[in-house]
């Protein structure tokens, strides 16, 4: 699925049934909303006949029918003293809990039913919904636990907390299983309502503004940058600033970070300027063309220029590996920064940039730690081609790159004493920059690929 440019994707989200059930009123996404009974609370739907699908159940009981109020329904006392609420966005939906007293169960799950071969994959910052051909296609913030007493100065939760998710694999398919804390639960500060903010699906969008500012900012202030970067970093922080979260439109998140690029003030003062022609004056982090092209000049100034570097300017904006992995894999489903992932190099790198920060095991073929072949052979075996196991045997594969011929994203580099002594592999990204395991104490990460001891390259090929 092609991430939607140009205009929001839902003009209308106001909700109402008829005989296709419940929906908002004008959508480009099919969005289905529960009419009470069992199954499915809500789900989108796209693609030929809707065959490719994200939708997500209750794990009990049957739902009543909804209380409809714009573009929110309510379904009332699934269980003692707990509501399900849904509501229509402009691109996608989000599904909270609100519970009237301690959670009966401290565990929760939520049946996710995935159709068209879409799966569900975790981040620490986020659920990703991949499809085998088009790559990541929706995402949803991870669950967040708030109290209903707020601050009044931001509109902020005064207490919250972070419940444990996992996604289980079961007969019936997958379930994301939520575990709150009992402790935090029955601290003094916890008062009811709590809201148990599940799930937050979005197909990721552009705007037309933001779509035009991202090009503009990178032409103007990095020309080496990659737009899809900073749409990335857009999408992540404020879902394009089509989010209603606290800190994107006016005042500050729970961290103090303003606009949708999400701006510490300090850092938003220090790159601001020149204030840009269709931005305002003097400038705001609230303003999008402000803000994109300060996030602009603040990646540039850590690196962003330079494909080798761009990975730890990302990290500079958000000290987090699981959000570089997240920033650049979600910069790949728009495209053009490195191949499409419907080929065999473009699904290569792609599971080679997911596993950003993974740390390195000698012997290790993942998940959770790699050596330099180990991860070459599961990049390319999630695009379904089978290589040898060691970076010799990779090597002798093939087919080598003729000397001379410029690589390509995708390319297995290798270094060593000579052909037949190689000692390490990594993949080419372009602009000089390489994906790999380097050696014990490290992580997987990107960096230059001019190594001295550089033998050769090779193109895996079905």
């Amino acid at each position: 699925m092609e991430p939607i440019q140009g205009a929001n994707a839902i003009s209308d989200t106001t909700l109402v049934e008829d005989g296709s059930g419940l929906h908002p009123q004008a959508a480009t996404i099919h969005e289905r909303f529960s009419t009470g009974g069992p199954g499915v609370v809500a789900d989108l739907a796209w693609g030929s006949r809707d065959s490719t699908s994200i939708g997500v159940g209750l794990g009990q009981g049957w739902l009543p029918p909804p209380v409809i109020s714009g573009d929110e329904a309510t379904y009332e006392s699934v269980a003692p003293g707990e509501d399900v609420v849904v509501r229509a966005t402009e691109i996608g939906f989000t599904m909270s809990v609100v519970f009237d007293q301690l959670p009966s169960l401290s565990t929760l799950t939520f049946p996710l039913l995935l159709g068209g071969g879409v799966k569900a994959e975790e981040t620490e910052t986020q659920i990703q919904f991949i499809d085998p051909s088009d790559g990541l296609v929706a995402v949803s913030n991870n669950p967040v636990l708030e109290t209903s007493a707020v601050d009044p100065d931001t509109g902020v939760a005064k207490s919250w907390m972070q419940p444990s998710t996992t996604i289980i694999p079961t007969a019936f398919g997958p379930q994301l299983s939520v575990t709150l804390d009992p402790a935090w639960l029955s601290q003094p500060s916890t008062t009811y309502p709590l809201t148990l903010q599940l799930l937050t699906i979005y197909v990721p969008t552009i705007p037309g503004l933001y779509a035009a500012a991202y090009e503009a900012a990178s032409t103007a202030v990095c020309p080496n940058l990659p737009w899809q970067v900073l749409a990335a970093i857009g999408t992540v922080e404020s879902h394009n600033g089509l989010s209603s979260s606290a800190g994107v439109h006016s005042g500050a998140s729970m961290a103090g970070a303003q606009g949708p690029m999400q701006f510490l003030p300090s850092t938003f003062e220090s790159y601001a300027n020149p204030v840009p022609a269709f931005g305002v004056d003097p400038a705001s982090p609230y303003d999008p063309v402000d803000a994109i092209f300060a996030a602009a000049r603040y990646l540039c100034a850590n690196g962003g220029g330079n494909l080798r570097t761009l990975p730890s300017a990302v990290f500079a904006y958000n000290h987090a590996d699981a959000y570089v992995s997240t920033v650049l894999t979600l910069a790949q489903a728009y495209g053009a920064v490195w191949p499409a992932a419907t080929t065999p190099a473009g699904a290569a790198v792609r599971f080679a940039l997911s596993q950003l920060g993974v740390p390195y095991l000698w012997g290790g073929n993942g998940p959770g730690a790699y050596d330099c072949s180990g991860l070459i052979q599961e990049a390319y075996a999630s695009a379904g081609l089978v290589l040898p196991r060691v970076a010799q045997e990779q090597f002798a594969a093939g087919p080598l790159v003729p000397q001379g011929q410029a690589l390509q994203p995708g390319d297995l580099v290798f270094f060593g004493a000579s052909a037949s002594d190689i000692t390490h592999v990594g993949m080419y990204l372009g602009g000089d920059a390489m994906i790999d395991a380097p050696h014990s104490g490290t992580d997987v990460r990107i960096e230059s690929d001019h190594w001295p001891d550089y033998v050769g390259a090779t193109r895996p090929s079905v």
